[in-house]
């Protein structure tokens, strides 16, 4: 077991005054006790705050390691490593008491089984090969009891590769013990990249879908899909951010934000939210509102989590220009008291940082 290092440091920290409340960007730690990676898994245990981090990839090291903090990711234990083999770009979901695990790859073979975990040290397996073809970096969206998977790749693309990516849809109502094929293409171009780019929006629990990419470097998207049932989409506007992979969205305060993701020059750490009024009769039509940057080092393949409050953690990632070679992150950051307001109210951009 390693002594989780607490460093204390002055850093910027992001601060928007937004309805008379102050959203503000802290850093918990900038080297948690976990090694530095991408592509992992970060979940909240059901019923808790408990947060558990699993798998995951720095260059060509791929990871089966289980990480738990109760404090918000400032201080993490080992659990034992999960009997799955280690994989990144796999997918994660949560069900009644059971956090689910689902694919990914290990750069040479990808995986089509699923899991479960209670508390992230007992996993038992769901299906050991589940009947959609193998896939990473999927979407994974539970809804009313219904488990769907949709989109992925089956190998490393273009121009490093040769796989493919997908826009099927597949359903299970067993909790990820059987599936069933129930579109074979999505109106929505192929894609990878959508772990947590999917969330259940507004009264009716919609899907909604965006960004992702078809290649390393590019086609990147910014198209928005929504869906009650994985089968009739209906596209909404794009995103006012850019066409882009390597973000991921989270709800928080009746809103979605997300944040930063690839970019060939410059990695991003640009913010946008959307308020979840935006649904008339079933159409997302609310605008993305863009906020100040935020004060961590640009990067994708990031993970980011809300706890019961609100509170977002978002922690790890990479800004390997080419894919590989990094650098990969392990520091850990929370917003407190995200809100999304007008644009014209976007915060002073600093502030003090908190590490303890």
């Amino acid at each position: 077991m390693r002594v989780i290092r607490v460093v204390a440091f002055i850093a910027v920290v992001y601060v928007a005054q937004i309805t008379n409340v102050v959203a503000e960007w802290i850093q918990m730690t900038d080297a948690a006790a976990w090694s530095a990676r991408s592509d992992m898994q970060l979940v909240r245990l059901p019923g808790t705050d408990d947060l558990i981090l699993f798998g995951g990839h720095a260059n060509s090291d791929y990871f089966n390691d289980v990480w738990k903090s109760s404090d918000a990711g400032r201080n993490w234990t080992q659990l034992p490593n999960a009997p799955w083999e280690p994989r990144s770009y796999h997918m994660s979901n949560t069900y009644e008491n059971y956090v689910y695990m689902l694919g990914g790859h290990n750069g040479s073979v990808w995986f089509k089984d699923v899991w479960r975990t209670k508390d992230g040290t007992v996993w038992e397996i769901v299906a050991k090969q589940a009947e959609f073809p193998a896939r990473a970096a999927s979407a994974f969206v539970v809804r009313r009891g219904v488990f769907y998977v949709m989109g992925g790749s089956n190998g490393l693309l273009p121009p490093i590769g040769k796989g493919e990516c997908m826009n099927d849809v597949w359903s299970s109502d067993d909790a990820g013990a059987t599936w069933k094929q129930i579109l074979t293409e999505a109106p929505w171009p192929k894609r990878e990249g959508l772990q947590k780019l999917t969330v259940l929006y507004g009264p009716t629990d919609t899907i909604l879908l965006t960004a992702g990419e078809a290649g390393y470097f590019g086609p990147y998207y910014n198209d928005v899909w929504t869906s009650e049932d994985g089968i009739n989409w209906s596209q909404a506007n794009s995103a006012t951010f850019s066409k882009r992979s390597g973000n991921l969205l989270v709800k928080s305060n009746n809103a979605i934000f997300t944040f930063g993701g690839y970019g060939l020059i410059r990695m991003k750490n640009d913010a946008y939210c959307v308020p979840e009024v935006g649904q008339i009769n079933g159409t997302f039509d609310a605008a993305w509102i863009q906020l100040n940057a935020c004060p961590w080092k640009g990067r994708y393949d990031y993970d980011m989590e809300a706890l019961s409050n609100g509170t977002v953690v978002l922690l790890g990632g990479e800004a390997s220009r080419f894919g590989t070679g990094g650098p990969y992150f392990n520091d850990v950051w929370l917003l407190r008291n995200p809100h999304c307001g007008d644009s014209s109210i976007v915060g002073s951009g600093s502030g003090k940082s908190v590490v303890g």
